[in-house]
Formats: C-alpha cells, sequence, structure tokens
C-alpha cells in the first residue's frame, strides 16, 4: 500500500445532491455513476479535497467515503485514464481506485494503475465500485499512519542530540565527546567538584541531565498503545491495538512483507474493542484530545486526528 494515495475523509469537501452536481461533476456518465453507487452503498457519499479545487471548478473525478471513517474508501472517475494515447482517440472509462485492488498488470510502484479497475460498461463499473469500495479495518488504519509517528518520534531525538553536541562542544570543543574525557567529567561532577568557571559546571551539569534524559527516552518511546475512537448512539467506543518497537513495524511494512504480516495478524488477535479505557491509557488520550490534529506531545504520545491516538505505553 506504499503508492497508495490515502486520503483522510476529514480534508474532503462534500458534493452534495442535487445542488453541488451540475457545476463540479459536468459529466452525466459520472454522475450516473456516482447515483448507482449510492443505491447500492447506502448512506456513502462523494467529495473533494478541499481547498485542492474552487466551489465552481468543474472534475471528472471524486472520493467516496462515510463520514464517520477515518479514509475515504477510494476515488471514482470517468476519463481516459491510459497514460499512452493514440492522437484524437479517446476512451472514456468508469475507474474505480482502491487500496482493495492489485492491478497484476502493471507493476506496484505506480499507484495510479496498479491500484484501479477501469471499465467501459457502467454496471460493470458500478460492481467494481460496490466491491472494492472497501472500509478501512483497525490495523489498516494503524499501518497508514505508522509512518507519521516515526516522524515525530524520530525529531525528538535529533533535538535531543542537537543539544547534546551543542554542550559537548563547548566543553571540549567537539560535538561528540572522547569516552574517557566523558568519564572523568562524570566522576569529577559525581564527587562534587567545583570547576574554576562555573559556567563549566552548569553546562556540564545539563549534559548530564541531558544525556540521561535522552537514554530513558530512547527506550521508552518505542512501544504505544493506537486507540481508535468512534461515536456511537450511547457514547464512545475505542479500539486499543499494541503497537510494540514502532520504528521496526514501519520498516517491515515497507521492506519486510513477511515479518510485517506475522507482526499484524499477532496485532489483530491482541486486539481490544471497549467502551470504557484504561485510568492511565485515558488520561493521555484526554491531554491529546484538545490538541490541533498531528500533534505530538513527549512521554504523551500523538494525536492524528479526532479518531486516531498513540500513546506510550
Amino acid at each position: 500500500m506504499d503508492k497508495y494515495m490515502h486520503v483522510p475523509t476529514h480534508t474532503l469537501r462534500e458534493i452534495r445532491f442535487p445542488e453541488d452536481v451540475v457545476c463540479t461533476i459536468p459529466h452525466l456518465p459520472l454522475q450516473a455513476f456516482m447515483e448507482g453507487i449510492k443505491k447500492q452503498l447506502r448512506g456513502i457519499k462523494f467529495g473533494v479535497v478541499d481547498g485542492h479545487i474552487g466551489i465552481n471548478t468543474k472534475v471528472n473525478y471524486t472520493f467516496a467515503y462515510y463520514p464517520d471513517e477515518v479514509f475515504t474508501r477510494g476515488k471514482i472517475s470517468y476519463k481516459d485514464c491510459r497514460d499512452i494515447k493514440p492522437r484524437g482517440e479517446e476512451k472514456l472509462t468508469f475507474n474505480v481506485s482502491s487500496k482493495s485492488i492489485e492491478n497484476n498488470k502493471t507493476n506496484p510502484y505506480n499507484g495510479d494503475l496498479f491500484y484501479r479497475m477501469s471499465s467501459t460498461n457502467i454496471k460493470t463499473g458500478i460492481r467494481n465500485a460496490v466491491k472494492h469500495l472497501r472500509a478501512y479495518t483497525p490495523i489498516d488504519v494503524m499501518t497508514t499512519t505508522l509512518e507519521g509517528l516515526v516522524k515525530h518520534r524520530n525529531s525528538v531525538g535529533q533535538n535531543e542530540n542537537y543539544e547534546i553536541r551543542q554542550l559537548s562542544s563547548y566543553l571540549c570543543d567537539s560535538g561528540v565527546m572522547p569516552a574517557n574525557l566523558r568519564t572523568e567529567l562524570l566522576h569529577l561532577h559525581t564527587s562534587g567538584h567545583n570547576f574554576i568557571d562555573p559556567v563549566y559546571g552548569e553546562k556540564l551539569d545539563k549534559y548530564i541531565s541531558a544525556s540521561k534524559e535522552q537514554a530513558e527516552n530512547s527506550s521508552m518511546g518505542q512501544d504505544y498503545i493506537c486507540v481508535q475512537v468512534r461515536t456511537t448512539s450511547t457514547g464512545h467506543e475505542f479500539t486499543c491495538l499494541d503497537v510494540y518497537d514502532h520504528k521496526q513495524l514501519a520498516h517491515d511494512n515497507r521492506y519486510d512483507s513477511r515479518r510485517s504480516q506475522q507482526r499484524l495478524t499477532d496485532m489483530h488477535a491482541g486486539t481490544r474493542v471497549t467502551t470504557e479505557l484504561p485510568d492511565d491509557v485515558l488520561a493521555k488520550v484526554s491531554v491529546l484530545t484538545i490538541s490541533e490534529n498531528d500533534t505530538f506531545l513527549d512521554g504523551v504520545g500523538w494525536k492524528y486526528c479526532d479518531e486516531v491516538y498513540y500513546v506510550y505505553k
């Protein structure tokens, strides 16, 4: 799913029927395509990414989604999708793009082709849409958002490393302190030695504190609980997945599909659905709830959106 374009539903502007359709969707066949899918998939909506096009911009594609799901189910279009088109010839087709499609006639590195099915027949196009416009599972949501967690956690480590290098440069004119000098300075600090230059002593104290904090964070910030929130008629339902060694899992998802599949199978078996979170998890989710989307708080966790959170274990 590397090359597939995952579109969050909260980024969409809905195309309402019938008032928006005429000005936004000029192609009658695409309108019929949308209507046919709506009859088969009750409650499904269509939209375009808000801000990418103007309110009166005409398009030949639209995303299919349910408002209470994190990601769109896919994209439909009515256009000629061929990369190479003979001059003067246009072949319009009803197209469905979805993460559940694998078009093995092409390679997986071209997501626009690999995850798409096309047909000149609208009935076939509707059948393709009904079959492949599937909801993301909790595992899908986790694997899709995991790279964002890795990025934020890495940035914390990079900031810590930068501070330590700056302090080390002051203490010994090098961003990386030699091991023997570090051992000697730690001994002097532990014994309460008073340096002639008090600033040097203050910098050493900060260096030692920052190094200890980095060591603690590096071991603490590897395992998370992915909490996915769904609003129900009676309150909230929480789906919790244990994400151990998140960086290794992200690496396996990208480069080692066999190992990744085994881990995801084990994770699926351990998935928990509840209406009440443990107090420690609830406290961290509550802190993140009031934050903006894509907020990472070291020691607490990451908020991807109102429906997806990762909290430190």
